[in-house]
């Protein structure tokens, strides 16, 4: 019994890491896209703007550091004010 638990437990780790990586590459990718609104060429955003969409990147981090600790899950909902 204790060996399947050791076989189960090696396979979700196996996993874990194999997607957790991939996942969060993806997510480091997707935030290196945002560096765009800062090239004042290619976009016309306001400093308020921009601040915005910091807070709302660090509201999300807050909310996925809280369910890693087994807190409560948050919906996604972002707008411009």
């Amino acid at each position: 019994m204790k060996e399947q638990n050791d076989q189960k437990l090696s396979i979700r780790r196996k996993r874990f890491k194999e997607y957790g990586a991939r996942k969060v590459t993806n997510m480091l990718n997707s935030l290196d896209s945002l560096r765009s609104f800062a090239q004042k060429t290619n976009y016309d955003a306001k400093p308020d703007e921009l601040n915005q969409i910091i807070q709302a990147l660090r509201k999300k981090i807050d909310e996925i550091e809280k369910v890693f600790k087994n807190d409560k899950d948050e919906k996604n909902d972002f707008t411009f004010k």
